[in-house]
């Protein structure tokens, strides 16, 4: 039951960076967008994000799912050899995985995989995406039996 338990919690984060990811992206290109002097209302704000949401996720959500089973998988190794709580190393995981996944894909491409993280301003923000990710995962993980 926890093994069902923990693939639930994992697809929850990859589900939650993702749309968080998604959402983060669309705004800094409309923020660009209004910067230039194109005028975008609420209504077209939120029609967007949607439709990004969709129409972002099957390119990349496969990139998430990928980053963070990694980042999760190293988190549960370093809590053997660090005092740094398990729950804690999926916030950093989730974090630093989004960051590195998105740097790859840039350099293996020649340009950002995502509009809104071209700048270190958005990578970051996909990094905090990331973040919230680890601990939606960390949250709904169950926990470790204690060893005697």
């Amino acid at each position: 039951m926890n093994f069902i338990k923990t693939v639930f919690a994992y697809l929850l984060a990859v589900l939650t960076t993702t749309a968080l990811g998604s959402v983060a992206a669309t705004q800094f290109v409309l923020a660009d967008l209004r910067m230039m002097g194109v005028a975008v209302p609420l209504g077209v704000r939120l029609e967007t994000t949607a439709h990004d949401i969709i129409g972002m996720s099957p390119t990349f959500a496969p990139i998430v799912a990928t980053a963070l089973l990694v980042a999760f998988l190293v988190a549960a190794l370093l809590t053997r050899f660090t005092p740094l709580p398990e729950r804690g190393w999926y916030l950093v995981g989730g974090f630093v995985a989004m960051i590195a996944a998105l740097a790859l894909v840039k350099s293996v491409l020649g340009g950002a995989p995502i509009a809104g993280a071209k700048d270190t301003f958005g990578l970051i923000t996909q990094g905090i995406a990331g973040l919230i990710g680890g601990w939606t995962f960390a949250r709904m993980c169950p926990e470790k039996e204690s060893q005697p």
